[in-house]
């Protein structure tokens, strides 16, 4: 099919920030073209914003399902909130769980425009199998996935060694739009013989790690190593290129300094650090000192450029700077878009490229160009939800209607679905008590 996208406004990434293009956008069978001489469907885009399809750098699928689950007293810290919910869940979820909280996370993404997914996962009574099954979710809806499995020391070494082999088997076997990578819980879950083994048999490829997320991360590690989270990280040869190195709040500057002159991403996640109450890390300052600077949104929800937006509000508070934070939402913006390229998908639309772009429902009514791109991402197209979203050879997305009917077709008994692992998690806390 040969689609024109009409009447629309172009924000494209450039050397050194954004430009604004003002141009129709034309798909031939799924690839970008500067021009078509006749075209089956227009779709008058009414003056809208059209973007290269977006990235969450961090994610947690498997959480979707959380919303509105019953926890068992206060939390009180960040220990409290792994104990008392998230390594409840895990233990929980089952494999109709994780097809299900991937659909309907894969939904969400569509209609806030992001169309590649680095997920770190985790259901530790649903391990082997688990990424294969999430990746043909993936496929159903069309999107990239980036996907991995969270291995920890916490739940015994059988389940560790599973979820070991869960990594390098769906890495071997990734293809199409689905990449692996090897994914590991947090430096103070995991042993010095764990971390051995792991790097023995990974053979350099990325991690992907929660870093210095909280206190307990940073002292644990020194009480059981005698060292800090990269030090260790770096002793047993973990520090690959492309690797991602989450949250990341509690670096000193020798620490971030050293990250720097690293191959490897940080993503930040600003709404998650501060649901949980945590020291945020100050991307003004990373980002200063050349660290690779990412966003994500750690499962709070698939709206990667509200994220964005309140990196920046956050930042300006942080550094008490009311002139900061422009400069560091376009950077991530940039960095987010760079990992497309880095694990091989295309941006998405330039010539000659697989389509990959999103529509948004946003009409810029006030004056728009080069200088104040910015202005509009933040406090226009954030705001709004995508209307097309267009990958490869389909219409993802079409006039704010899903094309996917997998969760119709596949999975008819969502709430029953949902309502069943609540009970179970809730049943498991009772057990628990006694």
């Amino acid at each position: 099919m040969r689609i024109e996208l009409c009447n629309c406004l172009q924000i494209l990434p450039v050397e050194g920030g954004l430009k604004l293009r003002e141009a129709p956008v034309y798909i031939e069978d799924g690839v970008i073209r500067d021009r078509l001489e006749s075209v089956d469907r227009v779709i008058d885009c009414g003056g809208r914003i059209v973007l290269p399809g977006l990235v969450n750098a961090h994610h947690h699928i498997y959480s979707n399902l959380a919303k509105g689950i019953a926890v068992a007293g206060p939390m009180r810290d960040f220990s409290g909130i792994l104990e008392k919910l998230w390594w409840r869940l895990d233990r929980t979820l089952n494999e109709e769980d994780v097809i299900l909280s991937t659909a309907q996370t894969l939904e969400d993404c569509i209609r806030s425009g992001v169309t590649t997914v680095f997920d770190h996962h985790i259901s530790s009574s649903f391990i082997d199998g688990s990424l294969q099954r999430m990746g043909e979710v993936f496929d159903a809806y069309g999107l990239n996935g980036v996907l991995c499995f969270e291995i920890s020391g916490r739940n015994g070494k059988e389940i560790f060694r599973q979820s070991l082999e869960e990594n390098i088997r769906f890495r071997s076997h990734a293809k199409g739009n689905l990449r692996g990578v090897i994914g590991l819980h947090a430096s103070f879950t995991l042993s010095d013989d764990e971390l051995r083994e792991i790097a023995d048999r990974i053979d350099g490829a990325p991690i992907h790690i929660h870093v210095a997320e909280a206190e307990d991360d940073v002292r644990v590690t020194r009480e059981i190593s005698g060292m800090g989270i990269l030090e260790r990280l770096g002793k047993f040869g973990l520090l690959n290129p492309d690797s991602l190195l989450v949250h990341c709040n509690l670096l000193e500057e020798s620490e971030m300094k050293e990250i720097s002159g690293l191959p490897v991403f940080v993503v930040h996640n600003i709404e998650s650090a501060m649901n949980n109450a945590l020291t945020v890390g100050n991307i003004h300052r990373m980002i200063e000192m050349g660290v690779k600077v990412a966003a994500g949104t750690d499962g709070m929800s698939s709206n990667i450029l509200r994220a964005m937006r309140t990196s920046v509000l956050y930042t300006k508070q942080l550094n008490r700077d009311p002139d900061v934070g422009y400069d560091e939402f376009q950077s991530m913006l940039l960095r987010n878009w760079q990992m497309k390229r880095t694990y091989d998908f295309p941006l998405g639309i330039r010539e000659g490229e697989k389509a990959d772009l999103a529509v948004f429902d946003y009409v810029p009514v006030t004056p728009i160009h080069d200088g104040n791109l910015i202005g509009h991402l933040l406090f226009g197209v954030a705001e709004s939800t995508a209307r097309w979203v267009i990958k490869d050879r389909d219409i993802l997305l079409d006039d704010g209607r899903l094309m996917s009917d997998f969760c119709e077709d596949r999975l008819t008994k969502n709430r029953v679905i949902a309502e069943r692992l609540h009970e179970r998690f809730f049943n498991n806390i009772n057990r628990m008590k006694r």
